[in-house]
């Protein structure tokens, strides 16, 4: 059975009001994107997302702080030398989830950074299913699912993956 972008989003709709788009940050190639990607769909989990997997996999948690002082914000924010990547996870009321954010150099690279996400996805799991649905794409094979949309603007074109872990039943 085919699950619809509409039941992918429920459960990790919480993450996209998390995301921006990354002003300071230099454009990522899609290949760099969808490792991203799959570094974090290996980690998310039912309860919470695998920090020391993400560590392992070479990403380091950012500073949260405005004026030398932490904010409280239910997101972190990860990074990873040599990428332009940025990702921040979500940890609350039971969901988990990451956001990928990142900006490409050419609006055409957010359809092969989603082509590769499906690739090497499917690497790892053959049971991965993609569905686009206008200009996003989402990425299912359950318990995970992934959403890839456009962010940015013309002129600063950007991607946005949402990654969740769906503890609800299929149906």
């Amino acid at each position: 059975m085919m699950i619809g972008l509409k039941q992918v989003s429920v459960g990790i709709a919480a993450l996209a009001s998390a995301t921006v788009a990354p002003a300071e940050l230099r454009p990522s190639t899609p290949d760099a994107i969808a490792d991203a990607a799959v570094d974090c769909w290996q980690s998310v989990g039912p309860a919470a997302v695998d920090e020391a997997k993400l560590r392992a996999l070479g990403w380091k948690a950012g500073s949260t702080s405005a004026n030398g002082r932490p904010i409280d914000i239910p997101v972190k924010v990860y990074g990873k030398s040599g990428s332009n990547v940025m990702l921040m996870l979500m940890n609350t009321g039971g969901q988990s989830g990451c956001v990928i954010t990142a900006l490409v150099p050419k609006v055409e690279d957010i359809r092969t950074a989603a082509q590769s996400l499906l690739m090497k996805l499917r690497a790892i799991d053959p049971a991965v299913k993609g569905a686009r649905q206008g200009q996003s794409v989402a990425y299912v094979s359950l318990p995970r699912v992934a959403q890839l949309a456009p962010a940015g603007t013309a002129q600063k074109p950007a991607t946005r993956i949402i990654i969740g872990y769906n503890t609800s039943e299929a149906k």
